[in-house]
């Protein structure tokens, strides 16, 4: 049970440490071809994910002192709606995105915080 909970077996456990991002162990599989496989998808997400926060930080930066919100991104880039916050959080975390205290109301008249680059 313990290893469920381990963060190396988790999407976050493997997009973490910023500049050393590599596609972490342990891979299931019950063959050493089935972990071969996990272990390619398992890289395959993390450039995927890669090439998200790369467009959503060219985004951001196009819309200057404006600032975006998750939904606006969302729309605007085509990226589904519950991935723009962990691309978002990924450039809050490297310290290239920060949240500029003002808020903007959604399409459901629920306001969205606003993010701009540091």
């Amino acid at each position: 049970m313990a290893l469920l909970n381990d963060s190396r077996t988790t999407y976050r456990g493997l997009l973490s440490h910023r500049g050393n991002r590599q596609a972490a162990l342990p891979f299931s599989g019950r063959s050493s071809h089935s972990r071969f496989a996990s272990h390619q998808a398992a890289v395959s997400a993390l450039e995927q994910a890669k090439t998200w926060e790369a467009r959503l930080y060219v985004y951001i930066a196009a819309s200057g002192a404006r600032g975006v919100t998750d939904w606006e991104a969302h729309v605007a880039l085509g990226l589904a709606r519950h991935l723009v916050p962990a691309r978002r959080a990924a450039l809050v975390e490297a310290e290239l995105v920060v949240s500029c205290g003002v808020r903007r109301d959604g399409p459901s008249q629920r306001p969205h915080a606003v993010w701009r680059l540091k």
